[in-house]
């Protein structure tokens, strides 16, 4: 997700009836898909013109869940964590953030609470081009509702910095997370995360088809 300033008044003209849309899926089971051993998506969705759900993951590993990507609010990161748990009662241990916009981080306050720590690029700036973390979250309130945002705070200052690269070994997982440079990514602090040993790859907002991030 990346909302330039000077398309900032058209967006939510243009998003003025998202926050229903929001509120009518919130309820909703979001679909996972096992894509590898261990390894599964949660399929995002395109909003149909608005802005959509991006795709999230999470990997079930001998010692505990790592998760890909928050969803954009904490109602988002409530079903998110509900997705999780369809699957495995494993406590969650780590968060990684593929990058700073509010669709992939804003219900990463929900994934903290349920145990996770964060691995992320450690310029959040990187998110909110001109505007302030508060002018941000104003800013999206108003994409997605008041209800889908009622307990948010920002919790995407990571606990383990990726500014390079760094591999992650979990319960018998090897997880690369790989920081990519601005000219060849969607932000200044994008990162994308590798596992070899199913050559499975969760590219963040580098890859996009049809509105649904992979």
């Amino acid at each position: 997700m990346h909302i330039e300033t000077s398309r900032r008044d058209a967006l939510v003209l243009r998003l003025c009836a998202t926050p229903f849309l929001f509120a009518t899926l919130s309820s909703q089971q979001l679909p996972v898909r096992q894509v590898a051993p261990g390894v599964y998506v949660v399929l995002g969705d395109t909003g149909r013109g608005s802005e959509g759900r991006p795709n999230a993951g999470f990997i079930v590993t001998g010692d505990g869940v790592v998760v890909i990507d928050a969803l954009a609010s904490p109602v988002q990161g409530e079903q998110l964590v509900r997705a999780i748990r369809s699957v495995t009662p494993d406590p969650i241990r780590w968060l990684i953030l593929t990058h700073h916009h509010p669709d992939h981080h804003f219900g990463a306050v929900v994934l903290r609470r349920a145990g996770a720590r964060v691995i992320a690029h450690p310029d959040v700036s990187t998110g909110v081009d001109e505007q302030s973390r508060e002018a941000a979250e104003s800013a999206w309130t108003l994409v997605v509702g008041k209800e889908q945002m009622a307990g948010f705070a920002y919790a995407d200052v990571p606990d383990r910095a990726v500014v390079t690269a760094d591999t992650l070994r979990l319960g018998g997982k090897t997880i690369v997370i790989a920081h990519t440079w601005r000219g060849a990514a969607h932000t200044a602090g994008d990162l994308i995360v590798w596992l070899p040993a199913v050559r499975v790859l969760f590219a963040g907002d580098l890859l996009i088809e049809d509105g649904v991030t992979m």
